[in-house]
């Protein structure tokens, strides 16, 4: 099981192996099985709740023959459960602060999980979407209908139960991934998921987003620099 899974994973971590999609969508699902039978699926939910979408997500893509957006979310899969550094996809890990993440995967730990993983799943449809384009992402209108309804859906929760303020994290100068977080943020606010929103950071950053629509009208702003290469958004 481990040697297919680093197999699999190893198309993600750019190492010289090689795998078929069939493989390594085998791979996850054996793997969502053992967790499934031996207990695992108990004793680390948080864990299993991204093994299960992950694969619910790589097949998704895959039955859309977007075969690197497959690959991409099961390599996920595989890297909840084994020791590999898969940040450079992890939207949402990289922008929510320690805090809030550790008392979300104490407290609710099937929602993180499931959250964590609708958000990869969305961001990487929207952010190809936004800045790439290309005809696919306006001929799938009911993949794309999918992946966020199945991301409103968590986030909305995700939003509601976390305790508050929801602290977020996003870079001085804002990049793309920024944008895709700032933009749902904004979302939530005019769905009435969250009721404040507060901007503590660069001006220049804060003006950039709230006049191009990235944050809410009402986005209370804080100045603050404190040596650090971040801006935060508080949410309440």
């Amino acid at each position: 099981m481990i040697k297919q899974l680093i197999l699999g994973l190893s198309l993600f971590v750019g190492t010289t192996f090689s795998a078929s999609l069939m493989e390594l969508l085998n791979s996850v699902q054996n793997l969502v099985t053992e967790y499934e039978t031996t207990g695992k699926a108990l004793e680390h939910p948080y864990i299993y709740a991204q093994l299960t979408s992950y694969y619910k997500y790589g097949k998704l893509y895959a039955a859309y023959a977007m075969d690197k957006q497959a690959n991409n979310m099961l390599s996920l899969a595989s890297c909840a459960a084994l020791p590999f550094d898969c940040k450079a996809y992890r939207y949402f890990l990289k922008k929510i602060s320690y805090p809030t993440y550790i008392r979300m995967k104490l407290k609710y730990p099937v929602l993180l999980g499931k959250v964590q993983a609708a958000y990869n799943a969305y961001a990487s449809w929207w952010l190809k979407k936004h800045f790439e384009g290309g005809e696919i992402y306006k001929t799938y209108k009911n993949l794309e209908n999918a992946l966020k309804e199945d991301f409103a859906k968590y986030w909305e929760s995700f939003l509601t139960a976390a305790p508050k303020p929801v602290i977020f994290k996003i870079l001085r100068d804002p990049c793309k991934e920024d944008l895709f977080l700032t933009a749902m943020i904004t979302t939530a606010y005019y769905q009435g998921w969250i009721r404040k929103v507060t901007f503590y950071g660069d001006w220049t950053a804060y003006r950039y987003l709230y006049v191009n629509g990235y944050l809410p009208l009402a986005t209370y702003f804080v100045p603050y620099d404190k040596c650090t290469k971040y801006n935060f958004i508080y949410i309440y």
